[in-house]
């Protein structure tokens, strides 16, 4: 049986996030895209809700910054370039900066 996308309120979801703390809406970004990877919602809905959301560069740096295991980074990293791909970041370029040199410093401890 083929499994159908759920329909997303779109502007509710914009909104909804809006008034979360940047922490939890990086947080509810994580499970929109886990379930874009389940089938669950469509990638369609995702690039609707980047259009209307931005997710803070300062918050992503300051998580970036606090890893310290590689798969975490490289897991996190992937996360930043789902975000990018869908519209929610626009400058992704200091980001790519700061986890390149994360995982130089990795890198160097080991």
């Amino acid at each position: 049986m083929e499994k159908l996308p759920l329909k997303l309120n779109i502007s509710e979801m914009i909104e909804n996030i809006n008034h979360l703390s940047e922490i939890k809406s990086i947080k509810l970004l994580k499970n929109l895209f886990q379930y874009k990877k389940e089938g669950i919602i469509t990638a369609s809905d995702l690039i609707r809700i980047g259009m209307g959301y931005k997710v803070s560069i300062g918050e992503l740096t300051i998580q970036l910054l606090s890893i310290d295991d590689e798969d975490k980074l490289i897991k996190f990293c992937e996360f930043i370039s789902d975000l990018s791909r869908f519209g929610f970041i626009e400058n992704i370029f200091l980001l790519r900066k700061i986890a390149n040199q994360r995982l130089k410093k990795i890198y160097e401890e080991k």
